[in-house]
């Protein structure tokens, strides 16, 4: 078996060169892309340099059948075409289908390695694969059956597609179609302007949307689903955690299956509902369903309450929850803690009831007129109703629930910082026109917190965008997003 190189006019040359043969091992390379005038290129066959002048350079494992053929491209580099059928005629490249490739699948200053049906005819366009295609100026296609269809559009992978300007498609059947718009991942789409699709069957549908997680679905303006199956379907809407959903406007889900379906509501924690407007699920099981006042009045004070806003919810029926560590109220609408009753029991006055039934605001009696130095109050049993009174068994195991949710809360406190110090410690994109996806980790007191996050800088530098996600060893997770312009 021979190596064959044959030197083919293109352009006002298409005429055949000479031939020069070299026997069965002999390497061929071509300096495809390479710096240097367009009127010549030189191929090393087995050691030996050769110039072609300004025509094409061809080479065949043998006479045939198909040559791939290196071709200048006008402007110092090369495109390499593959497939070029054999003249019947000579037995060597046909330089007329060759011309013919030429015409058609090379632009300007563009380069092409890949078969006949490859084209790269944008200027400075680069197509590398079977059937690869940028047809628009400094589109980039490497990959079998890709398409760069927009300026300065990237699609890397088997049938990735980008066809918005500065749109980029990595990955196989990827699809970027506005612009700027980014989607990395097995079958990964991102269809609007700003758009972000990561991971495999993620779709990014609308406007400044972002979807990262396998099957993940963001399909609102400036919507965000993170993690798998999650689904933010509205405006603003927010989906972190697996199977999380956000349906509404401005609705936040965070938590493994939490569900925040009303406008402006929030869910967080694992399995947490908020349903209504406003309304806010706080923690595992957590159901937020009850409207706001809205005109009606509230119980002993007999005050009409205005307020729209939804109820906040720490758990559900059958799943109360204490709410510990709260400061004492000072307004009207304050909560009240514990502390605050004791006090107002401690100051609460008995007075003594006249024999015809009135009271006299004037005598306090207490352990039947006996010097009042405190009365205990012994054999007490434990307190049933809201009107009972309670032992001090029944404090003990208050005070004992208190310590436990002290404790638990400083676990939480303690992963919520190694939660941040992993946001912290994660790099970010520091070149204009550069994408980065960054993780970080971090362990605090006995707690760690894994974090993910992307960042990007916009082409001029100016802007700099990051979304960031944690997830804690006390099931916990966090999200959070920045933009920032700088001059």
């Amino acid at each position: 078996m021979e190596h064959v190189i044959q030197h083919v006019g293109v352009g006002a040359r298409a005429a055949f060169g000479h031939k020069k043969k070299k026997t069965a091992g002999a390497v061929l390379a071509l300096a495809a892309g390479l710096a240097g005038p367009a009127a010549w290129a030189d191929v090393t066959l087995g050691g030996t340099s050769y110039t072609t002048g300004s025509g094409a350079v061809c080479s065949s494992g043998g006479a045939g059948p198909t040559w791939s053929c290196q071709v200048p491209n006008g402007s110092g580099g090369f495109a390499l075409i593959n497939g070029v059928p054999t003249d019947p005629v000579n037995g060597g490249p046909d330089a007329a289908a060759l011309q013919g490739m030429v015409n058609g699948n090379l632009g300007g200053d563009a380069l092409l390695l890949g078969g006949t049906a490859a084209k790269a005819t944008g200027f400075g366009s680069v197509a590398a694969g079977s059937d690869a295609k940028a047809t628009e100026t400094y589109a980039t296609a490497i990959g079998s059956t890709t398409v760069a269809a927009g300026v300065s559009s990237t699609a890397v992978g088997n049938v990735a597609q980008a066809f918005g300007t500065n749109a980029t498609a990595i990955g196989a059947n990827t699809t970027a179609v506005a612009t700027s718009s980014l989607a990395a991942g097995d079958r990964a789409t991102a269809s609007d302007i700003n758009s972000t699709a990561l991971g495999a069957n993620t779709q990014a549908r609308k406007k400044s949307s972002l979807a990262a997680g396998d099957k993940a679905i963001a399909d609102g303006i400036n919507a965000a689903a993170l993690g798998a199956n999650t689904q933010a379907l509205a405006d603003s809407a927010v989906a972190v955690g697996d199977r999380a959903t956000a349906n509404a406007e401005s609705a936040v889900a965070m938590g493994r299956q939490s569900t925040a379906s009303a406008a402006s509501a929030v869910a967080i924690g694992t399995g947490a509902t908020a349903s209504t407007v406003n309304g806010v699920a706080l923690g595992a099981g957590a159901v937020a369903d009850r409207a706001g006042m809205n005109g009606q009045k509230e119980r002993f004070s007999n005050v009409a309450v205005g307020s729209t806003q939804g109820a906040v919810s720490v758990g559900s029926a059958g799943g109360e929850r204490q709410i510990t560590n709260v400061a004492g109220g000072t307004q009207a609408t304050d909560a009240v803690n514990v502390r605050q009753l004791q006090a107002v029991q401690a100051g609460a006055v008995n007075y003594v009831t006249n024999v015809d039934g009135s009271v006299n605001h004037n005598q306090i009696v207490l352990g039947n007129g006996q010097a009042p130095n405190g009365t205990t109050v012994s054999n007490v049993a434990p307190g049933v109703a809201g009107t009972d009174a309670v032992n001090v068994n029944q404090l003990n195991a208050q005070n004992t629930q208190w310590r436990d949710a002290i404790r638990r809360n400083q676990r939480d406190a303690n992963a919520g910082t190694a939660g941040a110090m992993a946001m912290a410690g994660m790099p970010q994109a520091y070149m204009p026109g550069k994408n980065m996806v960054a993780a970080g980790v971090a362990g605090y007191e006995g707690q760690s917190a894994i974090a993910v996050g992307f960042s990007s800088i916009s082409d001029n530098g100016k802007w700099v965008m990051k979304f960031t996600g944690s997830a804690n060893s006390r099931g916990n997770v966090g999200v959070s997003a920045g933009a920032g312009f700088q001059w």
